[in-house]
C-alpha cells in the first residue's frame, strides 16, 4: 500500500489542456491556409456581387423563343432589385435594353448500347445577350452563356420521357436565366 500512495499521477485535465492547445495551434494555420488558397483561385459565393447601379432600369428584348426562360429571367432580375420596364418603354438615358438572342440547343451522345440505343446524352442550352443604350449601341456584350444537363436512358413510356424532357428543358431555361443574372453582376458599367 505504501507504493500506491507514493505514485504521482498526472491529472487528466492537464494532459487534455496540452493536447487541445496543440490541436488548436495546428487547426488555425491550416484553416487560414485553406481560406487563402480558395480565395486565390477566384472562388466566390454566388450572389456576392451586386448588380451595377447603371443596370437598375432595364427593358427586356428577348427573342429566346422559350416562355420559361423569359419568365425566369424577368423574376430573377426583379429579385435582384432591378426595375424591369414594359417592353413598350423605350431605352433612354437611365433605361438600358437587355437584348437576348434566340436560345439554341445542342445534344452530344456520350454513350450507346450494343444495339445503338442512346444511353447517355448531354444537352446544352445556350444563347448570347448584350446590353444596349437608347441609340442601339452595345455597351456590354455580346456575352455567351450556357448550361448543360446529362440525361441517362430510362425504362419508361414515351409520354413520360417527353414530359420529363420538357421539365428538364424548363429547369435548364431557369438555370440559364440565373447564369445570365450572375454574368450581369460582373458587367463593368
Amino acid at each position: 500500500m505504501a507504493y500506491k500512495n507514493s505514485i504521482v499521477e498526472i491529472p487528466r485535465t492537464t494532459h487534455y489542456y496540452h493536447w487541445n492547445h496543440r490541436m488548436t495551434s495546428i487547426r488555425l494555420p491550416a484553416l487560414l491556409a485553406f481560406a487563402f488558397i480558395i480565395t486565390a483561385c477566384g472562388f466566390q459565393l454566388r450572389g456576392s456581387n451586386p448588380i451595377s447601379p447603371a443596370l437598375q432600369n432595364i427593358v427586356i428584348n428577348s427573342q429566346s423563343g422559350y416562355i420559361a426562360f423569359d419568365q425566369a429571367l424577368n423574376s430573377a432580375l426583379r429579385r435582384a432589385g432591378i426595375n424591369v420596364m414594359d417592353k413598350d418603354t423605350p431605352a433612354t438615358g437611365n433605361v438600358l435594353e437587355l437584348k437576348v438572342n434566340p436560345l439554341s440547343s445542342q445534344e452530344t451522345i456520350l454513350g450507346t448500347a450494343s444495339n445503338n440505343d442512346v444511353l447517355q446524352l448531354e444537352r446544352q442550352l445556350l444563347t448570347n445577350y448584350f446590353i444596349r443604350q437608347a441609340d442601339g449601341k452595345s455597351i456590354y456584350g455580346p456575352r455567351r452563356i450556357s448550361t448543360s444537363k446529362l440525361f441517362t436512358e430510362q425504362d419508361a413510356s414515351v409520354n413520360t420521357k417527353e414530359a420529363s424532357d420538357a421539365d428538364a428543358l424548363n429547369d435548364m431555361a431557369e438555370e440559364l436565366a440565373e447564369k445570365l443574372l450572375l454574368d450581369l453582376s460582373y458587367a463593368p458599367l
